[in-house]
């Protein structure tokens, strides 16, 4: 049994939560964000400049698990920004990018990564979550969290 979790509206983003993703019953939710930290992280690890960029769109989807790390992946819906539009309708492609937070021995860092589109109608596009996605160590509430970006780019 999967429960829609959702943060309303129907311009919002939403996430698909399956029955056994948590060990503990958690609140998911799904917001749409403008940091300059995600901006930032994206505009240093993927390629926004020259024939072969990408151009990403003007906000982010922050998705927060409370204090639990999933265990399971998870299906988020995300519409495609008016920004993007005009760039799909000339010769660029959609993109759909997740951040991961790297905890290395000497440096940690984010870096955002292409993941694949499940499904894509005229509005909205979907994507799994994988649990790796999620991160505690971004904020200092220790909050659990991914992050989600569409682009437009090459062919």
């Amino acid at each position: 049994m999967a429960c829609q979790c959702s943060t309303a509206a129907n311009r919002k983003p939403s996430i698909t939560v399956e029955h056994g993703t948590f060990e503990v019953s958690t609140e998911v939710k799904a917001e749409t964000t403008q940091t300059k930290e995600t901006a930032e992280a994206f505009n240093a690890t993927v390629i926004t400049d020259g024939p072969g960029a990408f151009r990403r769109a003007k906000s982010e989807t922050r998705i927060t698990a409370g204090k639990n790390t999933p265990k399971k992946g998870m299906t988020l819906t995300l519409n495609i920004p008016e920004e993007l539009r005009a760039d799909l309708e000339s010769s660029k492609l959609l993109y759909a990018f997740v951040e991961y937070f790297s905890n290395g021995e000497k440096e940690t860092h984010d870096s955002f990564q292409a993941v694949p589109i499940q499904n894509k109608t005229p509005d909205s596009v979907s994507i799994t979550l994988e649990p790796a996605a999620f991160t505690n160590l971004r904020n200092k509430d220790g909050i659990y969290e991914a992050v989600a970006v569409l682009a437009s780019g090459p062919r």
